[in-house]
């Protein structure tokens, strides 16, 4: 998987939680800030991406990882209007 598809991926989780936020204030739990987190670890040769939005469920995952310029975003909003 491309690294520019995974930080996308990441930029869609906040995304869906801040749009989630809005119907219901207690999805957010403690978290205060949105952020992303992208560590290097050359020993291990590694890259860790860490993200305080919300995960996919298995379905949402077979039906959007790897679907390059897929907007997760875009169908949010649309189902919403």
């Amino acid at each position: 998987m491309l690294l520019g598809e995974l930080i996308s991926n990441v930029s869609n989780a906040l995304d869906k939680i801040r749009f989630a936020s809005l119907a219901d204030k207690e999805i957010l739990g403690e978290t205060t800030e949105m952020n992303m987190k992208i560590l290097f670890n050359k020993d291990a040769g590694t890259i860790t991406i860490q993200d305080t939005g919300v995960g996919m469920t298995c379905e949402e995952m077979i039906t959007n990882l790897g679907t390059v310029s897929k907007s997760l975003t875009k169908r949010f909003v649309n189902a919403a209007s």
